[in-house]
């Protein structure tokens, strides 16, 4: 798992994430549909669109689909 914040760039070791019941209903259904093969992510945002989560699924076999700087991120504590 590798949690960044987009804003500032650099990564965060431990995040709480608190949900109203109808964002983790939309999150639990939109993460059953991500593809990892094809460098599938979602995108979860509150009623106002002022706060959102981006997920998505990393392997061994997909890294090459991210971007330089997520890769490094990723592989930075392999």
């Amino acid at each position: 798992m590798r949690i960044l914040n987009q804003d500032s760039g650099k990564t965060i070791k431990s995040v709480l994430i608190m949900l109203t019941p109808s964002e983790a209903h939309e999150l639990s259904g939109k993460l059953r549909c991500i593809n990892p093969e094809i460098g599938d992510h979602i995108h979860v945002n509150d009623e106002n669109f002022t706060h959102e989560l981006t997920l998505s699924i990393y392997t061994p076999d997909n890294l090459d689909i991210f971007v330089r700087k997520i890769r490094e991120i990723i592989e930075e504590d392999v």
